[in-house]
């Protein structure tokens, strides 16, 4: 008897069973034209689909937080209700390509977990009826959640491989990472307030690298156990002090001997010095709790047999490199960005290319020392003499004012005035936004279905670490995502990098059981 035909003794899992069995069904007919098509491609051009659709929507998510989304959709020659919608159509599309190319090999039913199956589609069902019955406003989030990730999720718990489809994710959001970071040191100069990058305001970059911290420390991890299980080879330069020539050869040796390792470290470095630089407190609060928990999970879960001895040398292995790369990248993008923007505005501003309302930008008229931004940094964090509400930039009132206007099944898309602070255009708490967008029900269950995806990450990486490199992958995400949905109204997969990956890894936590591995690959 297989995992799909076995009977469940319970209520609750024959309901969770029937809702599964529907959708799989209308996946297996919508699917079906397109096995064949899955079939004849290379595996090699499947994978690069799947990472670059992943860049595309990050793309999507980086317009999303810029003015440019009004100016594309001022020039398309749409309707205005296909306007709206467009770009949560843009990524609709993105993934189904991710599901086509995810495809290998027949598709067939898969028993699910049923708690999971209970509450997505709780929370599923009330989008549902409070887009039909408040506003049409929420139809576009209601199919994303209903079809589009469970899909995904379908899909990939037939392959089970789940350490590819979290190595192509991780591809396609660092290849982005790599073009937005050049592209910022070369467009968007540090000036005396907060750093934006390439974002329209701060607080869009801080929710942009709580996703980018973790994805660093997975693939810093990976490395790491990559290089482990190399032979070591002697150097072939003894470093002295008395003679600078061998301490550059042997720097040399151990770069190239290391270099698994400097891609994360310059990711891991880059991302924390536009933390300081943007003073964001919600990404520098999402990064200390991801390294606190990477930290219990990585050395004294995963080596506690070892010794508290051996725990402390491997931690100060492997958390010596970052703390030098963070050193070294915090006044080497600082400068990087100065140099970069520096060339960029001062050929614009010599050349009368530099637009009025932007003179300010003009390099001659920059004084930004590296002091004065980490001094910067360090007065935000200091919260002696000021209330939660100066704390938190106001969110106190925002959120009372949403809460305060809670329906059963929602509202319609708009803005609120919130005293003493103006118009809000959202609620900065995922949970109080989907009280007033959706209402109280649909809350109650996107509430319990993170509850469950919680201990259901805990239980992967606890069954799995001992032969899965990317166990830690789910739960590795889960920081950054609490401290952004607590903040930010950060739940739409289209809008933020955090929430994309957020839902992208809850596929392998519908698995019926979560068994140990079975020599799954390290990488694709």
């Amino acid at each position: 008897m297989n995992g799909y035909t076995e009977k469940s003794g319970n209520l609750l899992e024959r309901i969770a069973d029937l809702l599964a069995d529907l959708m799989q069904t209308i996946f297996l007919v919508v699917l079906k034209p397109f096995v064949g098509l899955a079939r004849v491609m290379s595996e090699r051009l499947k994978n690069f689909l799947i990472s670059a659709s992943f860049f595309g929507i990050m793309v999507i998510i980086y317009l999303e937080h810029t003015n440019i989304t009004s100016l594309i959709l001022q020039h398309l020659p749409l309707p205005s209700v296909i306007k709206y919608v467009f770009f949560d159509l843009l990524g609709c599309v993105l993934m189904a390509v991710v599901a086509i190319c995810s495809i290998q090999g027949p598709l067939q039913r898969k028993r699910c977990n049923a708690m999971m199956t209970l509450l997505w589609a709780g929370m599923c069902i009330f989008f549902i009826v409070s887009a039909i019955y408040t506003s049409l406003d929420w139809a576009a989030i209601s199919i994303i959640f209903t079809l589009v990730f469970p899909c995904v999720y379908f899909i990939w718990n037939n392959r089970g491989d789940y350490g590819t489809l979290f190595c192509l994710v991780t591809k396609g959001l660092v290849s982005f990472n790599l073009v937005f970071f050049v592209l910022s040191v070369l467009f968007s100069p540090i000036t005396g307030g907060q750093y934006r990058a390439l974002f329209t305001n701060a607080n869009s970059l801080g929710q942009y690298l709580t996703c980018t911290i973790p994805l660093f420390m997975m693939n810093y991890t990976l490395a790491w156990r990559k290089w482990e299980q190399k032979p070591r080879t002697a150097s072939p330069v003894r470093p002295e002090w008395r003679h600078p020539g061998s301490l550059f050869r042997y720097a040399a040796f151990a770069c190239r001997a290391h270099k698994g390792l400097l891609p994360s470290l310059l990711g891991l470095g880059t991302s924390v010095a536009l933390i300081v630089f943007s003073r964001s407190r919600t990404a520098l609060l999402a990064a200390a709790i991801s390294f606190a928990l990477w930290f219990v999970l990585n050395y004294i879960v995963a080596h506690w047999g070892e010794g508290i001895k051996a725990i402390a040398l491997r931690a100060i292995k492997q958390i010596l490199p970052m703390l030098l790369a963070v050193v070294i990248c915090v006044p080497g993008t600082f400068w990087l960005v100065k140099g970069g923007t520096y060339a960029v505005y001062y050929y614009a501003a010599v050349n009368d290319l530099l637009p009025e309302e932007y003179a300010y930008l003009d390099p001659r008229l920059q004084g930004t020392k590296l002091d004065d931004a980490i001094n910067a940094a360090m007065d935000r964090l200091d919260t002696e003499g000021k209330t939660a509400d100066q704390v938190t930039t106001h969110r106190t009132l925002i959120w009372k004012a949403f809460a305060d206007r809670v329906e059963p099944l929602g509202h319609e898309r708009g803005k609120i005035y919130v005293h003493d602070y103006g118009v809000a255009a959202t609620a900065h708490n995922c949970i109080i936004q989907i009280l007033y967008d959706s209402g109280i029900f649909t809350a109650l269950f996107y509430f319990a279905i993170n509850v469950a995806s919680g201990f259901r990450a805990l239980l992967y990486y606890l069954r799995r670490r001992k032969g899965d490199p990317y166990a830690i992958f789910p739960v590795l995400l889960m920081p950054g995502y609490l401290v952004t949905s607590l903040l930010a109204s950060s739940y739409p997969p289209f809008a933020y990098s955090i929430a994309l990956v957020y839902w992208l890894v809850q596929a392998p936590l519908f698995e019926k059981k979560i068994r140990e591995p079975e020599g799954l690959p390290e990488s694709v």
